[in-house]
């Protein structure tokens, strides 16, 4: 449990009042809504808490409202933590705050960024009618071939956000959609309208995109700091060049939220921690990742202090596979057979150091599995045998590995 995966929502998850206790208790957070509101050029807290539902609810005004609270939240939580072993990844929307959390980009220029994402958006939609829908119950490929077939049929449907097995978002025109949700229900699967402005991530988006590109392209990006993970792409982005192009593409760019979060899992992460006013992305990602442990920032501060105090035990705690190594070391050769000794000391050692392959810069091993854990023991087994390690003082060696590093005893056997 060497990494922890940052999440940070997109839009959808506004409402009046999100942040408020967030805003009070922070300096840090205080100052963040002030800067932006310099920005913006309006009071982003008097929108956030006390303004209309429906004026936060707009596409220019509840994306900056919530890149400006999710990555004020991240910025008190690397005040307290720290932020070594992060990785991040954002929803959409969310994708910009990975980025300014991975110090991609500045806060400032994020919230510029984003000023001009949402007013493009805004008058996208306004152009041509349209909006989002997600289905459920259904695969993604039984929701792709099923837009298709409407496509087919003269009907302007899309598939545009791919965020797990049992949900895939399309975008399209109000008849689309209506004819979509028709469709979906005979196949017994459910559809729900999305509460957003337009058929985002889709052809729809398409003057959106050339006016949001222009501003991609004049604003600073820079190597992320941390590992981030593009949903344009589904992976890693390391380059300002990599992610200004996947920004570009962004709006008419299906989201590829399930291939990524699969990416992210298979690079030693077993933690999530989502940052947002809402629980929306913790529910796809134990729907992707079966057996991940998940918090949510927002309102269980407890639960991520207890997801990096894990991390922070597992650190301290050794590994089976190095405390093997350091026992290998340790013990007293009486084999002075060379020929013996190469293969049943020097080979199999030589086995044990690639096992121990993996180790970070702060000496933490990726998860081992259940085969490696026993291969390594084993290892260590035969070679006090050859060394001549008489029984007691091997039994006590192995039984000390398993003591501290927590294992069971049944690995060896």
């Amino acid at each position: 449990m060497s990494q922890i995966a940052i999440a940070f929502t997109g839009q959808g998850a506004q409402f009046i009042g999100m942040g408020k206790h967030w805003y009070d208790e922070h300096e840090s957070v205080r100052q963040r809504y002030l800067q932006a509101s310099e920005v913006l050029g309006y009071s982003l807290e008097e929108l956030t808490f006390e303004g209309a539902a429906d004026e936060l609810t707009r596409t220019d005004r509840a994306q900056v409202a919530l890149l400006v609270l999710e990555y004020a939240m991240f910025e008190v939580l690397t005040e307290r933590r720290g932020n070594d072993g992060l990785v991040v990844i954002g929803h959409s929307l969310g994708e910009i705050t990975a980025l300014v959390a991975a110090d991609a980009l500045s806060f400032v220029d994020a919230v510029r960024l984003v000023k001009a994402r949402g007013e493009a958006m805004a008058a996208a939609a306004a152009e041509t009618p349209s909006g989002m829908s997600a289905v459920l119950d259904l695969t993604p490929d039984q929701v792709t071939d099923t837009v298709q077939r409407l496509r087919g049929a003269g009907h302007s449907v899309e598939v545009s956000n791919f965020n797990t097995a049992r949900q895939t978002v399309v975008s399209g025109a109000p008849s689309g959609l209506a004819e979509l949700a028709n469709v979906v229900e005979g196949m017994n699967g459910r559809c729900v309208p999305l509460n957003v402005a337009g058929g985002f991530h889709s052809s729809f988006m398409e003057s959106a995109r050339e006016q949001y590109a222009a501003v991609v392209a004049e604003i600073e990006l820079r190597a992320p700091r941390l590992d981030v993970w593009s949903t344009v792409t589904g992976d890693r982005v390391e380059t300002a060049d990599q992610i200004r192009d996947a920004l570009a593409r962004q709006l008419t760019a299906p989201v590829l939220w399930e291939k990524a979060v699969r990416s992210i899992a298979r690079a030693d992460v077993s933690v999530w921690v989502e940052i947002g006013p809402k629980p929306v992305l913790t529910r796809m990602i134990t729907d992707i990742v079966s057996g991940s442990s998940t918090a949510n920032l927002y309102d269980d501060e407890a639960a991520v202090d207890a997801a990096f105090d894990a991390r922070e035990i597992a650190r301290r705690t050794p590994g089976i596979i190095g405390l093997c190594l350091g026992a290998v070391a340790s013990t007293r050769n009486r084999n002075f057979d060379d020929a013996e000794f190469t293969r049943g000391v020097v080979e199999p050692y030589q086995r044990l150091v690639a096992l121990n392959q993996g180790v970070d810069e702060h000496g933490v091993a990726p998860v081992r599995s259940e085969a490696e854990m026993r291969e390594a023991l084993r290892l260590l087994s035969d070679i006090m045998t050859v060394k001549q390690v008489p029984a007691s003082e091997r039994n006590e060696r192995l039984d000390e590995i398993l003591r501290r590093s927590g294992a069971a005893r049944e690995l060896v056997g």
